[in-house]
């Protein structure tokens, strides 16, 4: 037998004296579709069917449903409107290499080396110094537009 609690009868509201059950009285995400009974069945909210109950944690009457209502909750949360773009996932792969070669064609035209907390240094085809720049960007246009 379930627990009962009235709701407060001196609220003057339309459901005044009304007689909450024990689930509706712990009504969280987690737990909100449990069953009362192991036997109870499943009726699914995604497509409407009822099927005998596996758990009674279950929801969904299969997989396709339960993937379909996810994939629902997921466009009324708008997690589809912004573009995503792929992060790395360690921080190795977010490093820049620390020694760039810059080409016309096939011939070199000049290196970009990684200073670390300094910068990028440019250096022409002869290994002479062009100079520290903040980004790799910067470094290789120095590269392109050749000594000073």
């Amino acid at each position: 037998m379930a627990r009962t609690k009235r709701s407060n009868p001196g609220a003057g509201d339309a459901g005044a004296g009304r007689i909450l059950s024990d689930l509706e009285q712990r009504e969280t995400p987690r737990n909100s579709y449990r069953a009362a009974r192991r036997d109870a069945p499943v009726n699914c909210p995604s497509c409407g069917r009822e099927v005998q109950r596996r758990a009674r944690q279950e929801r969904f009457c299969s997989r396709r449903c339960r993937q379909k209502a996810n994939y629902g909750e997921k466009v009324a949360r708008g997690d589809f409107s912004t573009r995503t773009i792929a992060r790395p996932t360690t921080a190795t792969a977010a490093r820049s290499s620390p020694l760039l070669s810059a080409y016309d064609g096939q011939r070199c035209i000049g290196f970009v080396c990684s200073r670390g907390k300094l910068g990028f240094e440019a250096f022409d085809s002869e290994k002479r110094s062009l100079g520290v720049y903040g980004t790799q960007r910067e470094a290789a246009a120095a590269i392109t537009r050749g000594p000073p």
